[in-house]
């Protein structure tokens, strides 16, 4: 017998507060029940549902086969403990959508009756999240390829996660140095990204900051750049400003590259610059939306 909380002492199974859409089924297919989630879902009420066979109500006539092989393969195993399988379905709402979705088969043994219970998830979700996540990382792997390009030689860029970047510069020698390389990252970062169908634009912000004048360890240095950074980005246009002191230094502003910040420092010593990244997505033919990967 299985122990499970949806079946109470009194052998009644209790659906109605299941987060799944969650059906109880005989072994040959037949509806006994048919919870909420499964009317919202599915846009059948229960009294509609209850004898009708599922697989003719709600799967698609390409993955019936496959739903009926499932139930039978769980039928011929009920010799076993636990009976348990999961599938993914396309399955149909009353109105006739296409819902691709996670089913969960687990036969049960309960009062000398044998029936199926029937989990089901609504997996679109999911799997839209996964293709966004898929996108962010596509759109972090072409922005890391710009900064690494637009660097010297012997310089380092790194992500810190997030859409944190860092870049470590070495053999600085004066601030206009760090100006260009900056107003550089500026500029490659700010060109139009094609992704998925859509053109990305990113919005930077870029703090640094200068050993030995901002920091003499790599956390105090980064911290630094990390405050200048939201500095910059606080300020809402391109400006400069030491890390340690926030003194302003005059720059032009960027209508396409937003936030820009410095050390204010003069030395021929390593040089942290942080770098956050929002995108702007443009989808065609002309409507914007702000997208944060």
């Amino acid at each position: 017998m299985i122990v499970d909380p949806l079946f109470p002492a009194s052998g009644k199974l209790s659906v109605c507060d299941a987060a799944d859409a969650f059906v109880e089924i005989t072994t040959d297919d037949v509806i006994l029940d048919w919870n909420k989630h499964a009317e919202t879902l599915f846009g059948w009420k229960a009294k509609d549902a209850l004898g009708r066979t599922l697989g003719a109500l709600i799967v698609t006539p390409t993955h019936r086969h496959a739903w009926h092989k499932c139930l039978q393969q769980c039928v011929a195993s009920r010799a076993r403990p636990l009976v348990r399988k999961r599938l993914n379905l396309a399955t149909l709402h009353k109105d006739g959508r296409e819902i691709l979705v996670e089913v969960t088969i687990t036969l049960v043994h309960l009062h000398n009756r044998i029936f199926f219970t029937v989990s089901i998830r609504d997996i679109l979700p999911q799997r839209a999240a996964e293709q966004k996540l898929r996108e962010c990382n596509a759109l972090l792997c072409s922005i890391a390829g710009r900064l690494k390009a637009a660097v010297r030689e012997g310089d380092t860029v790194a992500r810190l996660g997030g859409d944190e970047f860092v870049v470590l510069l070495e053999n600085i020698q004066d601030y206009e140095q760090i100006a260009r390389v900056a107003d550089n990252l500026l500029k490659v970062v700010s060109q139009p990204i094609e992704l998925a169908g859509h053109v990305l634009t990113v919005s930077t912000s870029i703090g640094a900051s200068i050993f030995p004048t901002d920091g003499h360890d790599a956390v105090t240095l980064f911290k630094n750049a990390d405050l200048a950074m939201y500095a910059a980005k606080a300020s809402g246009f391109s400006i400069s400003r030491t890390s340690s002191t926030m003194n302003c230094w005059p720059m032009m502003r960027r209508p396409h590259s937003r936030h820009c910040a410095w050390s204010n420092a003069k030395s021929a010593a390593p040089t942290v610059v942080s770098i956050s990244c929002a995108c702007c997505l443009t989808v065609p033919p002309r409507t914007r939306s702000m997208a944060r990967c």
